[in-house]
Protein backbone atom coordinates (compact mmCIF):
# COMPACT_ATOMS: atom_id res chain seq x y z
CA UNK A 1 0.00 0.00 0.00
CA UNK A 2 1.07 3.18 -1.09
CA UNK A 3 1.36 5.87 2.07
CA UNK A 4 0.22 9.60 0.79
CA UNK A 5 2.63 12.39 1.26
CA UNK A 6 2.46 15.78 1.26
CA UNK A 7 4.37 18.01 -0.84
CA UNK A 8 4.77 21.56 -0.96
CA UNK A 9 5.04 23.20 -4.39
CA UNK A 10 6.44 26.30 -5.12
CA UNK A 11 4.71 29.56 -6.05
CA UNK A 12 5.71 29.12 -9.87
CA UNK A 13 5.19 25.27 -10.07
CA UNK A 14 1.45 26.50 -8.44
CA UNK A 15 0.83 29.30 -10.60
CA UNK A 16 1.32 27.11 -13.76
CA UNK A 17 -0.36 23.83 -12.80
CA UNK A 18 -3.60 26.54 -12.11
CA UNK A 19 -3.01 27.97 -15.44
CA UNK A 20 -3.01 24.49 -17.01
CA UNK A 21 -6.26 23.32 -18.16
CA UNK A 22 -6.03 20.06 -19.38
CA UNK A 23 -5.36 17.34 -17.05
CA UNK A 24 -6.12 13.78 -16.26
CA UNK A 25 -8.11 11.54 -13.72
CA UNK A 26 -7.76 7.92 -12.90
CA UNK A 27 -10.81 5.87 -14.02
CA UNK A 28 -12.18 2.69 -13.42
CA UNK A 29 -14.92 0.40 -15.49
CA UNK A 30 -17.00 -2.25 -13.55
CA UNK A 31 -19.11 -5.10 -14.69
CA UNK A 32 -22.30 -3.03 -14.60
CA UNK A 33 -20.88 -0.71 -17.14
CA UNK A 34 -20.21 1.94 -14.73
CA UNK A 35 -17.41 4.07 -15.26
CA UNK A 36 -15.81 5.75 -11.90
CA UNK A 37 -13.28 7.73 -10.75
CA UNK A 38 -12.58 9.86 -7.60
CA UNK A 39 -10.73 13.22 -6.19
CA UNK A 40 -6.97 12.40 -7.77
CA UNK A 41 -6.57 14.77 -10.22
CA UNK A 42 -3.05 14.46 -12.28
CA UNK A 43 -0.80 17.16 -14.87
CA UNK A 44 0.29 14.63 -17.11
CA UNK A 45 -1.31 11.34 -18.75
CA UNK A 46 1.11 9.32 -17.73
CA UNK A 47 0.70 10.17 -14.32
CA UNK A 48 -2.90 9.05 -13.77
CA UNK A 49 -2.84 5.75 -15.91
CA UNK A 50 0.38 4.86 -13.17
CA UNK A 51 -2.06 5.81 -10.48
CA UNK A 52 -5.02 3.67 -12.27
CA UNK A 53 -2.70 0.83 -13.01
CA UNK A 54 -1.50 0.52 -9.53
CA UNK A 55 -4.83 0.75 -7.54
CA UNK A 56 -6.82 -1.82 -9.91
CA UNK A 57 -3.64 -4.52 -9.24
CA UNK A 58 -5.33 -4.24 -5.45
CA UNK A 59 -9.02 -3.70 -6.01
CA UNK A 60 -11.40 -6.70 -6.91
CA UNK A 61 -14.77 -4.91 -8.25
CA UNK A 62 -13.13 -2.96 -11.79
CA UNK A 63 -13.09 -5.19 -14.86
CA UNK A 64 -10.77 -2.62 -16.57
CA UNK A 65 -9.04 1.04 -15.99
CA UNK A 66 -8.03 4.05 -17.86
CA UNK A 67 -8.14 8.00 -17.74
CA UNK A 68 -10.25 10.50 -18.64
CA UNK A 69 -9.02 14.30 -19.43
CA UNK A 70 -10.45 17.03 -17.04
CA UNK A 71 -10.49 21.08 -16.22
CA UNK A 72 -10.13 19.83 -12.32
CA UNK A 73 -7.01 21.13 -10.69
CA UNK A 74 -4.11 18.87 -10.00
CA UNK A 75 -3.94 17.96 -6.44
CA UNK A 76 -1.97 14.40 -7.28
CA UNK A 77 1.48 13.56 -8.67
CA UNK A 78 2.59 9.92 -9.29
CA UNK A 79 6.41 8.62 -9.00
CA UNK A 80 7.64 5.42 -9.12
CA UNK A 81 9.10 5.03 -6.18
CA UNK A 82 5.94 6.23 -3.91
CA UNK A 83 3.39 5.74 -6.17
CA UNK A 84 0.59 8.15 -5.39
CA UNK A 85 1.60 11.37 -4.02
CA UNK A 86 -0.73 14.33 -2.86
CA UNK A 87 0.49 17.91 -3.27
CA UNK A 88 0.15 20.57 -1.13
CA UNK A 89 0.09 24.28 -2.48
CA UNK A 90 2.12 27.09 -0.59
CA UNK A 91 -0.49 29.48 0.89
CA UNK A 92 -3.01 26.59 2.47
CA UNK A 93 -4.54 26.47 -0.75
Amino acid sequence: MVDIVNLTLSKNMAEAIKRHTVNYRPMFDFASGERCGNAQVFATKAEAQSSAADRFRVWTMPTGYGVDETTAPVNYHWCQEEGDVRLSLEGGE
